[in-house]
């Protein structure tokens, strides 16, 4: 937690600094307080197609971790007559479906300002976690 000061105008932060400045009356908050961190941002927009090209990135990141070319590979393998691919592949799927459902709540969530816009890295981690099948 870091703390800024800041001064107000009509309620609303109008300056803010990460040094209390001298004969100035300013107010200490915590940086992450909803209210600074719409002032460091305003101006910046949600761009999804941006969080959803890192979501699909990882997905695919995570199906290559596992030896298939990417996410959608890996899917089609649901068919598969081999066990362990199979068991990927039904794994995978699940846990894909859980990443993209939880990352539309989430970023629906922040376009209705119920929650800070995360930075992408941020986000990303902070989806689900895969566990693969024993191999």
């Amino acid at each position: 937690m870091t703390t800024v000061f800041v001064k107000r105008a009509n309620g609303a932060i109008c300056y803010l600094d990460r040094v209390n400045q001298p004969g100035m009356q300013l107010e200490a908050i915590d940086e992450n307080a909803p209210d600074v961190q719409a002032f460091l941002n305003v101006g910046k927009t949600l761009v999804l197609a941006d969080y959803a090209a890192a979501i699909q990135s990882h997905v695919d990141a995570v199906a290559k971790s596992r030896e298939f070319n990417d996410g959608v590979t890996a899917a089609t393998y649901l068919t598969s007559t081999i066990p362990r691919w199979k068991a990927d592949a039904e794994v995978f799927v699940v846990w894909r479906d859980t990443v993209w459902a939880y990352s539309y709540g989430e970023l629906d969530k922040v376009r209705n300002g119920a929650r800070q816009q995360p930075a992408i890295d941020a986000f990303i981690n902070e989806l689900p976690v895969i566990e693969w099948p024993a191999a």
